[in-house]
């Protein structure tokens, strides 16, 4: 796992990274593991789900009907996680999926956390401070 950060844009590259574990309550969690690190995310609001056959669908985590297309990323790969300078996260999976998650001028529509090297807690938790 590598961050790399150019302005306010933040992403993550996985060497190894799947998806371990989805977890759905009123949030969407996903974690992902990478070798020995691992990232936990947690979406509270809506967000957009491209599966991999370029079909989208909105989620509400609070809606479970609504969560079924997302369950597609279950024990696969993942390419990446970006955050942008607006607070947007974007995350692609290794099939080709995709989701998007706009950030939320009311609550925190995301959050990141979970086991990962002292380069990129640091970055996190300048991305956190911004």
């Amino acid at each position: 796992m590598k961050i790399d950060a150019k302005n306010m844009n933040w992403t993550v590259s996985f060497d190894d990274g799947y998806v371990h574990l989805l977890q759905i309550d009123y949030r969407f969690g996903i974690l992902i593991a990478d070798r020995a690190e691992s990232i936990r995310v947690h979406i509270g609001s809506p967000f957009r789900f491209q599966g991999p056959d370029g079909t989208e669908a909105e989620v509400e985590p609070e809606d479970p009907p609504t969560v079924a297309p997302a369950l597609q990323i279950a024990n696969g790969g993942v390419k990446s996680l970006a955050v942008s300078e607006t607070g947007s996260l974007q995350i692609d999976f290794a099939n080709g999926a995709s989701l998007f998650v706009m950030a939320s001028e009311r609550y925190e529509a995301w959050q990141i956390g979970g086991a990962y090297s002292d380069e990129v807690g640091r970055a996190f938790r300048l991305m956190s401070a911004t």
